[in-house]
């Protein structure tokens, strides 16, 4: 079996599709990762139907964390339109405009069709059967909106993030050891 030759930058975790075991993102997955995490900064999708709470956490994360580069979207929908742009991790709220789904709905879709996303469900909603089903459905973690909110998603994202790098580290090793590289 002629061996391959595995170059460092292809050693990153992609977000493919569910199912589909993709170890190499596509191009365009690393046009994107390289834009914005060579400059040390993650894409992250905040989909909140609240304007002054999406420019709070949009503030709180590009300007006081300065770590986190994030894109707001008022509608699940619109998220969805935008995950070709592969994010790094996604907030989505429960609540929107009365008379449309709730964020379980769009927690479903997403895990099915982007099962490698991490997503915190962001929310005013105190209530443990809700919480019981997004953590069952592989959300990352469940935050009620509160005055201590934005520490905890910054700890989470933190702790994604951080769980990324490893398994990057690690594939990198794993690669290099199997290939040769």
């Amino acid at each position: 079996m002629p061996r391959r030759k595995v170059y460092s930058n292809q050693m990153c975790f992609g977000f493919g599709e569910a199912g589909k075991g993709q170890f190499q993102p596509s191009a365009s997955w690393h046009s994107n990762y390289n834009s914005l995490c060579m400059k040390g900064k993650d894409l992250v999708f905040i989909v909140e139907d609240n304007v002054v709470q999406q420019k709070i956490l949009k503030a709180h994360f590009e300007e006081v964390l300065n770590n986190y580069s994030v894109r707001t979207f008022s509608s699940p929908i619109d998220l969805i339109e935008n995950l070709k742009d592969k994010p790094f991790a996604v907030v989505l709220d429960h609540f929107f405009d009365p008379g449309t789904k709730t964020g379980l709905h769009y927690l479903r879709e997403l895990k099915k069709r982007y099962s490698s996303i991490p997503i915190i469900y962001h929310t005013i909603l105190d209530d443990d059967a809700v919480r019981a089903e997004v953590m069952a459905l592989g959300a990352s973690e469940y935050i009620i909106k509160d005055t201590t909110s934005l520490v905890r998603l910054r700890t989470t994202l933190d702790t994604i993030h951080n769980k990324i790098i490893h398994k990057k580290e690690f594939f990198s090793r794993w690669c290099a050891e199997f290939f040769g590289a």
